[in-house]
């Protein structure tokens, strides 16, 4: 009977196989690598504040408008 995988082990696994392509291409620290999914994390935060900022904008204007 193989060993039960634990969430830790689970997780680990699932985290080297999002970023395999990373690893293939170049000898990444951890640290680096937590730089770069950082990083990527800031980005996405950014963007989804973007554009409720300007779906807001957008309604906001048609409702000043009478639009909506």
């Amino acid at each position: 009977m193989e060993p039960r995988t634990t969430y830790k082990r689970s997780f680990k696994k699932r985290f080297v196989w999002l970023f395999k392509s990373i690893r293939n291409y170049g000898h990444y620290s951890k640290t680096e690598l937590a730089v770069a999914v950082l990083f990527i994390a800031i980005l996405v935060v950014w963007g989804i504040f973007v554009l409720r900022w300007f779906v807001l904008i957008i309604i906001a204007t048609m409702r000043h408008f009478g639009l909506v």
